[in-house]
């Protein structure tokens, strides 16, 4: 009889403590599974069409848009996501500000993606002297600013900042609180359709704005399987929007708030390295990418945008990257 009793209680606690267990296990799985922050930019779309289309498999990957690079940062600094898309000079500041962070992919080069729109009577970056420029004072729209006023010897402090969002770049001009606005794709092409002029673009600064996906160097040693799953899926979103154009449109349309074709015309102004160029940029004792981010360090310490150079040994890995 007492045991009996025994095994009544036991079966009593074990029906208390089993949906409790249930919900332990689904929370270890749910933080088993690595969140990747993106902002809205053509060149990070391979990413959700590659979870859109299970090219990441069955790896735990959960794709998270943000409005802005500051929000995603601010994200990444916080350990409320696991991988982040940024610019290299982005990267830089994390590095500088002591985070041991790792770049395992270059996601897109900008070749006149990134831009400087400016009302129809200012017809080149010499007439913003005296003039109001909205830009989201990250390292990313502060470099370009600076580096627009640089070669087309404006002093920069006859240019009044407006800081914004990249994503208010459109509300900011048609109300007409900035005379020009450092913006990239999308918000490009909204603000050529209202009118503005474009007066200066990444084009003409080749190779240095540089999108990656950077990590922690201990979320890459203890989840490298997760983390080459992502990168083997990004590099094949990027093969299909290479072979099957049509197709990608319709995928980013929506995500863009773009026409198809208008969200294909947005990767003009963008290279998209495969997984050869990848190696090449990343792998061996001197990648490419180490060398370019050497001189945007020394760029960007010149400027006083970050505390001194960034040491950017060991910054660039490319053992993730898939024989091609």
């Amino acid at each position: 009889m007492h045991r009996n009793s025994q095994r009544g209680w036991w079966a009593v606690v074990a029906s208390l403590l089993l949906p409790l267990l249930l919900l332990v296990g689904c929370g270890q799985q749910s933080t088993q599974s690595l969140a990747v922050g993106t902002n809205v930019w053509p060149g990070y779309e391979p990413g959700h069409i590659a979870a859109s289309e299970g090219l990441f498999g069955d790896a735990p990957l959960r794709m998270r848009q943000f409005n802005s690079a500051t929000e995603v940062l601010r994200a990444f600094r916080n350990d409320a996501i696991d991988v982040a898309a940024l610019t290299i000079d982005e990267v830089l500041q994390l590095a500088q500000d002591g985070m041991d962070v790792v770049v395992i992919l270059v996601t897109n080069i900008s070749d006149g993606a990134d831009a400087i729109l400016a009302h129809p009577e200012l017809e080149s970056v010499s007439a913003l002297s005296g003039r109001r420029v909205a830009v989201e004072n990250t390292a990313l729209g502060a470099y370009l600013l600076a580096r627009a006023l640089s070669i087309h010897g404006v002093d920069p402090a006859r240019v009044e900042i407006l800081s914004i969002t990249v994503d208010e770049s459109v509300a900011v001009y048609t109300a007409g609180r900035a005379d020009a606005v450092v913006t990239f794709e999308p918000f490009r092409a909204k603000l050529l359709e209202a009118g503005a002029r474009q007066i200066f673009s990444s084009a003409e600064m080749p190779n240095e704005i540089v999108d990656v996906l950077v990590t922690r160097r201990s979320i890459l040693e203890a989840e490298g399987k997760t983390l080459r799953a992502l990168v083997t899926g990004w590099l094949a979103a990027i093969e299909l929007i290479r072979t099957e154009p049509d197709r990608a449109g319709l995928l980013m349309a929506k995500r863009l708030d773009l026409a198809p074709a208008d969200a294909l015309a947005s990767f003009a102004g963008l290279r998209l390295p495969d997984a050869a160029a990848n190696r090449a940029m990343l792998d061996g004792p001197d990648p490419e990418l180490r060398i370019a981010a050497r001189r945007i360090s020394t760029l960007l310490a010149d400027k006083g945008l970050i505390a001194g150079e960034a040491d950017v040994d060991g910054l660039f890995e490319g053992r993730l990257i898939p024989e091609s």
